[in-house]
């Protein structure tokens, strides 16, 4: 935390904002709960009032965030549209915590405040002001769904070319448990019987 966001916590008026990045394949939706579009690094934050609820969060035993839930209304039927069919594939979503100077400018720099991916959205039909919630998850759930890739050196090399870790992978299947070169039995002496007497 920058010291002018500490400062800005001490003051007598605190004036705190949120700031939503939804990744997907083809585009980023990045909207925030200011009056106006905010530019940051490269990217345009729309303040058009689509940010309803800056996201309600689930804890877990160890008091960390495992979920987030943010509610973005008024948004065209176009964009919901586009929302629910780009939802199919993996989507990330950030949602950071700001705060605003007496001016109204964003204090740097805003704390990302959650982290995860996106589930099913669920759309409200609404006339006059529709509402589509967007839902998080922690990535550690993502574990529940099939992973596609695989341990071999083909897929590895999708990501890393160079690498050779995977090399041996499949070899490993036919491995017998045992280190080095099996022992030859050329000089292994016959073992040696005696025949009973005839007592």
């Amino acid at each position: 935390m920058t010291a002018e966001m500490e400062a800005a916590l001490q003051a007598a008026v605190i004036r705190p904002c949120f700031l939503l990045d939804v990744f997907f394949d083809s585009f980023s939706l990045c909207v925030w709960t200011g009056s106006y579009t905010y530019y940051e690094g490269g990217v345009y934050y729309l303040g058009n009032g689509w940010l309803k609820s800056p996201g309600s969060f689930r804890e877990n035993s160890s008091d960390e965030s495992d979920g987030a839930t943010v509610i973005l209304s008024g948004v065209p039927t176009s964009l919901i549209t586009l929302l629910l069919q780009q939802s199919v594939g993996i989507v990330t979503g950030r949602l950071r915590f700001g705060l605003l100077d007496e001016a109204g400018a964003v204090i740097a720099d805003p704390i990302e405040r959650y982290y995860g991916f996106l589930d099913v959205p669920e759309y409200k039909m609404d006339p006059v002001r529709p509402e589509i919630k967007l839902q998080f998850e922690d990535e550690l759930i993502d574990f529940d769904g099939a992973n596609e890739n695989r341990f071999t050196r083909e897929c590895q090399k999708l990501y890393f070319p160079t690498d050779k870790g995977f090399d041996y992978v499949e070899s490993v299947q036919e491995w017998s448990g045992l280190w080095g070169k099996p022992k030859s039995d050329k000089n292994k002496k016959p073992i040696q019987t005696r025949k009973p007497s005839g007592r």
